[in-house]
């Protein structure tokens, strides 16, 4: 059983992970260390880059080698949002040029061999077993092929994808938005494809699916949609999965011709995040600090400026003593994601052909209560044991706080502002209003009519 000791220690080999190592080795004198479970050879999902990331890449030192690894080029998007008709959003504008279909596979790959170039350490086929405080730092127990590795950390990275496995390890609080999942399949198509380089996107009443080209004669396909709503339509089976596809005009008539390649796969496109991005001793970066909607395209794009902007914290922390580093580092993560909220929020309202489904019912949630609404907990027990259960996206609140605050009447105003210096998990106003309508729908709250103003 050998030992070693790293400056930083990265759980998670891809994009995210891997940027912030290439940030490190390339611009500090910190020792990193990079523990990925595979061996960037399976296939994995791919994904359209837009023209802008460029410079990211750039930054990294792996733009030449990207240009030269064949990924398709992309031109923009087609969505069918919001009506049946599909428009495009190009990117013949852009400074940079065309976009790229990625091989995911070869693009983490390629990052993977930069780094390790650059002097980073690279564990392939490694899991980590053990994390254990040690005087200012952690030792960590790692599973290698040919036995169990110990190693001594002086921080912790945790890369780990949106399961966010090391930050909760550590005791961090993951809040989750929502329960969506991606029913995600491959096409093959016996002749040539058509040269249609568009990712589409298009609408349907349990979601909206998602199609691009890949490397040879295939494209990606995936359902997006609610996890109970895909398990009560049985849409990850191969006959139900092709039936739901074969009603969408634009995705059906543009798959023509291509043959499904195994089984539908069902994999997690929830929107998430931690509470809190840095702890004592570490940080999360990429999806296991936030992850995002598939429909903001971003992925790849964000977990390469997040691994970059969470290295330069570290350095700034670890060699040049400013401690104030990584708190504007949680700062910058908490500020995005409320911004991402909010940009989701504006897309799915675009879209109301279903406004009864429980999809998109879900995620249209308008704001429609009145500040100056006299709220009041009901004096009298609510029928359904479900009143003060709140939505999963906002189930960080405690309904039965805002029920204590509103007591026998308070403005909703006051009800907001009183709940900011009350709540143990923090919370924006938005959401403490969305729980206070959602509140008055179960009849655990009720609303009293305005009060006229003496004088």
């Amino acid at each position: 059983m050998a030992s070693s000791a790293f400056d930083v220690v990265v759980a998670g080999g891809g994009p995210a992970g891997l940027a912030l190592a290439l940030t490190l080795v390339r611009h500090t004198r910190l020792t990193v260390l990079v523990i990925e479970r595979g061996a960037y050879l399976d296939p994995r999902v791919g994904e359209t880059l837009s023209p802008g990331v460029q410079g990211l890449l750039e930054y990294l030192g792996v733009w030449q080698g990207f240009g030269a690894a064949g990924h398709l080029p992309a031109f923009g998007t087609t969505a069918a949002w919001g009506s049946a008709a599909p428009a495009t959003r190009d990117f013949l504008l852009s400074p940079f040029g065309s976009g790229w279909h990625l091989d995911r596979r070869r693009f983490d790959a390629d990052l993977a061999l930069a780094a390790e170039s650059q002097g980073a350490v690279l564990w392939r086929g490694a899991q980590l077993l053990s994390v254990e405080p040690r005087g200012s730092g952690w030792r960590l127990a790692v599973s290698r092929p040919g036995g169990v590795q110990t190693l001594e950390a002086c921080f912790l990275v945790d890369a780990t994808g949106k399961g966010a496995a090391l930050s909760r390890r550590l005791g961090g609080d993951r809040r989750v938005l929502d329960r969506q999942v991606a029913i995600t399949a491959t096409l093959r198509f016996a002749r040539q494809e058509p040269a249609e380089t568009l990712t589409l996107v298009e609408a349907c009443e349990v979601g909206w699916w998602y199609s691009a080209r890949l490397p040879g004669r295939e494209r990606v396909v995936a359902l997006i949609t609610d996890a109970d709503l895909a398990q009560a339509e049985g849409l990850a089976s191969p006959e139900r999965w092709q039936g739901a596809l074969a009603a969408m005009p634009s995705t059906a008539r543009r798959l023509a011709g291509g043959h499904l390649l195994g089984r539908p796969r069902v994999v997690a496109a929830h929107s998430a995040c931690l509470t809190q991005v840095v702890g004592e001793g570490w940080l999360a970066v990429g999806d296991a600090a936030a992850c995002h909607d598939p429909l903001s395209s971003s992925g790849i794009a964000r977990a390469l400026d997040g691994g970059i902007a969470a290295a330069r914290a570290l350095h700034a922390s670890l060699a040049l003593g400013r401690a104030e580093a990584l708190a504007e580092y949680q700062r910058r993560e908490s500020q995005a994601f409320d911004q991402y909220c909010a940009t989701r929020a504006r897309y799915y309202q675009l879209e109301q052909r279903w406004p009864e489904a429980p999809y998109w019912r879900r995620r249209q949630r308008l704001i429609t209560l009145d500040p100056r609404g006299e709220l009041a907990a009901n004096p009298w027990p609510p029928r359904s044991r479900a009143a003060g259960r709140l939505p999963a996206d906002l189930r960080h609140l405690e309904a039965s706080l805002l029920a204590e605050i509103c007591g026998p009447g308070r403005p909703a105003h006051e009800v907001v502002a009183e709940h900011r210096g009350r709540a143990r998990q923090p919370a924006s106003d938005v959401e403490v209003i969305l729980a206070l309508q959602w509140l008055l729908t179960t009849g655990l709250l009720q609303e009293r009519a305005l009060r006229a103003k003496a004088g």
